[in-house]
């Protein structure tokens, strides 16, 4: 008896966890959907990035106020519904993040906790995001890739001429280039409003970190703000790339020009505090100025 009992329940077990992975099975076009990094306009600028991994969905990003102050937000678990065409997000943690006047350092508090968001996009893929109540407010977001097209921005027309479009284009040339500080070198690169960020940094001469970044020039404030990665790269004796690992993929930063010198402001560790890079001139632009 006891042994056809045990048999049941090892039946019954199977049987669960058979359905769990048929309910958690989630169509390649739905992760390819919601999967991606998402920017949106509000009291301040968003960035949430979406992705799946391990059989879950994950959603983490920012809420940028200025260099010196922003919020972080995630969320413990992501669901799809497949009935209402939603992701579902539970558990979500809302952070205050701000830069001491003294120190320098950055200060962490969590605001809101417990709340959660339900997540659509819709046929131009652009991300819905709604329920999140006081803690974030109900936005639409854009792919960060798709910033600065005229498919998103005559959407969110405020009434500005091409003076003021200049004027924005302007102030975005202002990052693009080289950029040096100590062993950490920047590279910015702009196509269509979207800022590419390349940041290495060498350890030895075995192992260097890597910063991508994808960003978007903020009107209000006049800084890059994005989303991006760190990777470490290790090398052999001949100078050839022999590994590379994945460090973290939601990493938030900012970057402001400060008279002559670029600011980066990490989010995530604030591996720069008090660096200024120093603009990298071109060879040959010295000598004709």
């Amino acid at each position: 008896m006891k042994k056809f009992v045990c048999m049941m329940l090892v039946v019954l077990l199977v049987c669960l966890s058979a359905a769990a992975l048929a309910e958690a099975k989630v169509d390649q076009s739905v992760i390819d959907s919601f999967g991606d990094t998402w920017v949106g306009e509000g009291d301040g600028h968003y960035a949430a990035e979406i992705w799946y991994e391990d059989g879950a969905f994950h959603c983490r990003g920012t809420r940028h106020i200025s260099v010196d102050e922003g919020y972080s937000f995630e969320f413990e678990r992501c669901t799809y519904d497949a009935e209402a065409g939603a992701l579902v997000c539970e558990g979500g943690v809302l952070r205050h993040e701000l830069r001491g006047e003294a120190d320098g350092k950055i200060a962490s508090e969590d605001v809101a906790t417990g709340f959660g968001a339900t997540l659509t996009v819709d046929e131009k893929h652009h991300l819905h995001w709604t329920g999140s109540g006081d803690a974030l407010p109900d936005l639409e977001y854009a792919s960060l890739d798709e910033v600065g097209e005229e498919s998103w921005y005559d959407t969110h027309d405020d009434g500005g001429d091409d003076d003021d479009e200049s004027a924005a284009n302007s102030a975005g040339d202002a990052f693009v280039g080289d950029w040096m500080c100590e062993r950490a070198s920047i590279y910015i690169d702009e196509d269509d409003n979207v800022y590419n960020v390349h940041i290495t940094w060498g350890s030895s001469a075995f192992e260097r970190a890597v910063w991508d970044y994808t960003c978007a020039l903020d009107p209000a404030t006049g800084a890059l703000t994005g989303v991006g990665k760190e990777s470490t790269e290790t090398y052999n004796d001949n100078g050839e790339l022999v590994s590379t690992e994945v460090v973290y993929t939601d990493g938030a930063a900012t970057f402001t020009i400060d008279g002559d010198a670029l600011l980066w402001n990490d989010a995530k560790e604030n591996v720069a505090e008090g660096m200024r890079f120093e603009r990298v001139e071109p060879e040959g632009d010295a000598e004709q100025d």
